[in-house]
C-alpha cells in the first residue's frame, strides 16, 4: 500500500543547547523519544531515490518550520514543506 492514511507518532529533536565546557563547543542535539504527538500520513510521492512522506501534523500543539528535525515512528526526519498543518519528508533507503 501507500502508507496514507497510516497513524504515526511525532516527537521533536531538541536543537543545540549553546555552548558545552570546552570554548567554542556545542552541546549536540537530543532525542528525548517522548511521544508528543499521533499525526496521520496523507501522502507517499516516490521521487527517485527518495520518496516525499506527507504527514498531518493537526493533533500536536507544536508547530514545526522547514529545516526542524521531527522523529517519525523513532526515525528522525528534517521538514523539507509545509502546507497548513501538512507537513512533508524526503525519506531515501539506508
Amino acid at each position: 500500500g501507500s502508507g496514507a492514511g497510516r497513524t504515526i507518532s511525532a516527537s521533536r529533536t531538541r536543537g543545540p543547547r549553546g555552548p558545552d565546557s570546552r570554548p567554542g563547543a556545542y552541546a549536540p542535539a537530543m532525542f528525548t523519544g517522548l511521544v508528543q504527538a499521533m499525526g496521520t500520513v496523507t501522502g507517499v510521492e516516490p521521487r527517485g531515490a527518495s520518496t516525499r512522506v506527507r504527514i498531518d501534523l493537526a493533533p500536536w500543539a507544536h508547530r514545526p518550520a522547514v529545516g526542524d528535525s521531527i522523529a517519525i515512528d523513532g526515525c528522525c526526519l528534517t521538514v523539507a514543506e509545509l502546507s497548513g498543518t501538512i507537513a512533508g519528508f524526503d525519506a531515501v533507503r539506508e
